[in-house]
């Protein structure tokens, strides 16, 4: 399925039909789904850290090495 053939608005219907229920029956839930939500779940998780924690840390490094080849 190619990004354009997403139809954005049956996956908002999707959503909005989401129940909670079936969110607390996620643990009778086969386990190759489950797998793939935990997955999921760390990619989620990896990202985050990498934009809140990393990203700035690498924004000052290469501030620094910039300062430091002006100074040289």
């Amino acid at each position: 399925m190619k990004l354009s053939e997403v139809d954005v608005g049956e996956l908002i219907q999707s959503l909005n039909d989401l129940d909670v229920e079936d969110l607390k029956k996620f643990g009778t839930a086969p386990k190759p789904v489950k797998i793939g939500a935990i997955i999921l779940v760390c990619i989620l998780v990896l990202g985050l850290g990498f934009w809140f924690d990393t990203k700035p840390q690498i924004e000052t490094l290469e501030k620094a090495e910039k300062k430091e080849a002006e100074l040289r």
